[in-house]
């Protein structure tokens, strides 16, 4: 790794917020005026307006229920950028959260829904080859960019992992087994790739070339909804909202990979998910770190880095003002100066209810700009290095063959230890001392390794 910082980076490094706040529609007007004089009075950078909420989710929007939205989102855009403030679109769904009792084939007739690897089957969580969801998906953010958002953001639904409670661990559809059997010149059932996939001992070679075709599907479709982006919109920003790196491990994506299919040549953003939604033991502070150390190492230089500040549920009964600024402290620490704000509910209630977030907000700017200015000029975090290899899950031996969480590199076991005896750790292989454990040595070279040992 290059160092990271510079004299010129250090002058010009500031903390944006961006905050996350729902079009209330019952109330439009309301909501557009509150949340843009919010931001006015506490220095609050960008609104990304999420399209629908979490109070009322209708799973995957219909083009018509796109369009309804449309109206409100040009308003919000003109009253928020008369008073400097940046204009984005956060969309609720992709792939939908989960199955909440809708019925997609009715809302969505033809569309295919994702089967995971025990076969269970989701009722509207759509499977991402389907060319229903492909054909709505690539409108609906069509419809979106033509409001000119800065960003249009896809969801963390935007994944394979979980959409339960009927499937985990998709997609094993018979559109999906057919692509894959050409790719590999013959048919292959869904039993027998499961069976290789998890075949205790070495890995089977249909495990990486799945997981490898599941990471193209994912990158496809990204790619496809950026280039309608951009037909309406070019200078809108189609960004990525990621999980965990553990789930994107587990799942055989590389966020270097993914991100890429979202810039389109161009630019992005990320939000990097750090969990942490409502406040425990400060211990959950090291969430955070991990997730920030090691999913940057793979990014680009332009990609913007954004954290997730999340209080869910949703106030101060669930998160501090003071464990917030925390967490925007830490974040500047390891270089990620923009902090995306998902700290107010989804039904409109008044944000003069929290005030103590406000006041912390507008306060600590300045302290939270000097935080970002110095160690953007620093060099790159140091420590103890972890490797950790974004496509460990190709690699992994499993021992029971049962469950696709053996996939799991648990090359992490080091860090708590070392962090309670207050040592920095990093992720990566380019530090003097290495921390090894679990089976993440698996994925790299002869002469990786040699290099690793040589220190």
């Amino acid at each position: 790794m290059a160092t990271r910082g510079s004299a010129k980076d250090a002058l010009n490094a500031r903390v944006t917020y961006m905050l996350r706040r729902t079009l209330t529609p019952w109330k439009l007007d309301e909501t557009i005026d509150e949340a843009v004089d919010f931001c006015r009075r506490n220095l609050v950078d960008e609104i990304m307006w999420i399209s629908e909420s979490h109070a009322r989710y209708r799973e995957l929007l219909p083009l018509a229920a796109v369009e309804a939205l449309l109206p409100g989102l040009r308003a919000a855009k003109a009253r928020g950028e008369a008073a400097g403030i940046v204009y984005s679109i956060n969309p609720l769904t992709t792939l939908g959260h989960g199955d909440y009792g809708g019925d997609g084939a009715k809302t969505h007739p033809g569309m295919e829904f994702m089967v995971d690897y025990r076969g269970g089957r989701a009722k509207f969580c759509p499977c991402p080859l389907s060319p229903v969801w492909r054909d709505l998906i690539a409108k609906t953010y069509a419809l979106y960019a033509s409001t000119r958002p800065a960003r249009l953001w896809m969801e963390d639904d935007f994944r394979y992992f979980g959409h339960g409670p009927n499937m985990s661990f998709g997609c094993y559809c018979d559109r999906h087994m057919a692509d894959f059997g050409r790719r590999m010149g013959r048919a292959i059932g869904r039993e027998e790739l499961v069976g290789a996939i998890l075949r205790p001992g070495q890995p089977h070679p249909l495990r990486a070339a799945w997981l490898e075709f599941l990471e193209w599907t994912l990158a496809d479709a990204a790619a496809m909804v950026a280039w309608a982006v951009h037909e309406v919109s070019p200078e809108t920003r189609l960004c990525w909202m990621s999980s965990t790196p553990a789930i994107h491990e587990l799942e055989g994506r590389s966020p270097a990979v993914q991100i890429k299919a979202f810039m389109d040549g161009g630019e992005s953003a990320i939000r990097l998910c750090t969990t942490h939604y409502h406040e425990n033991s400060p211990r959950d502070m090291l969430i955070q770190d991990e997730a920030l150390k090691k999913m940057t190492i793979h990014l680009p230089a332009n990609v913007k880095k954004c954290t997730e500040i999340e209080s869910m549920p949703h106030g101060l009964y669930a998160k501090s003002a003071e464990r917030i600024a925390a967490q925007i402290a830490w974040a500047c620490v390891v270089n990620v100066p923009n902090q995306t704000l998902n700290i107010f509910d989804f039904i409109g209630s008044p944000l003069s209810e929290t005030p103590l977030y406000a006041d912390m907000l507008r306060t600590r700017k300045p302290a939270f700009d000097r935080l970002a200015r110095c160690f953007a000029a620093a060099p790159r975090p140091r420590g103890i290095a972890i490797p950790s290899h974004p496509h460990a899950a190709r690699f992994v031996r499993t021992k029971a063959g049962a469950d696709m969480r053996e996939l799991m590199a648990r090359d992490g076991g080091w860090a708590d230890p070392l962090r309670a005896f207050g040592m920095s750790v990093v992720w990566g292989m380019d530090e003097a001392v290495t921390a090894v454990t679990g089976e993440g040595l698996r994925g790299y070279t002869e002469d990786e390794l040699r290099g690793l040992f040589s220190r």
